[in-house]
């Protein structure tokens, strides 16, 4: 399966990266999703 990615990144006040992920597959049923991942 493949799919297409934009991602924002934010700089939080303890200085660790969280990215903002929009993201929706390019086959089988197209749909669109949203994630947020953190550095920990």
């Amino acid at each position: 399966m493949t799919s297409i990615c934009n991602s924002k990144p934010e700089v939080l006040e303890n200085g660790k990266i969280r990215l903002l992920e929009e993201w929706q597959w390019t086959s089988e049923d197209q749909s669109k999703e949203n994630s947020v991942l953190e550095e920990t």
